[in-house]
């Protein structure tokens, strides 16, 4: 992370540089996040990231919609980005339920499986 944010901190300096510099070190976090996972939770490999779309003159966000009064923004997904969903116990009586849905929105392809976590 010291990397990232001092090539964050230089960048009008050398900004081709630097970027190449937190390229590299957000590829190292991201396979980190994953090695250092504890073994049962091998089905959570999700990496969880933030994105600001637009931001305007005085710093304000500029979401495309708010959810729960939060701002969020829209990003498309491919039905070949998500190949198998997997749901927790407390959501098992609703898997036929969650896989019609997504073959209603073209996922045709996703599988849809309980955990093997046992919460």
């Amino acid at each position: 992370m010291h990397a990232w944010l001092i090539a964050f901190r230089n960048r009008e300096r050398d900004l081709p540089d630097m970027l190449q510099i937190r390229s590299e070190v957000l590829k190292a976090l991201a396979l980190y996040s994953q090695c250092f996972k504890n073994p049962i939770l091998y089905q959570e490999e999700e990496i969880r990231f933030v994105v600001v779309k637009v931001i305007t003159q005085d710093n304000t966000v500029m979401p495309d919609l708010y959810f729960h009064g939060k701002p969020k923004i829209v990003l498309p997904i491919e039905p070949n980005m998500i190949d198998t969903i997997i749901v927790s116990h407390n959501l098992e009586n609703q898997i036929n339920d969650i896989s019609q849905m997504l073959r209603s929105f073209g996922f045709n392809n996703t599988q849809v499986k309980l955990t093997d976590l046992p919460y």
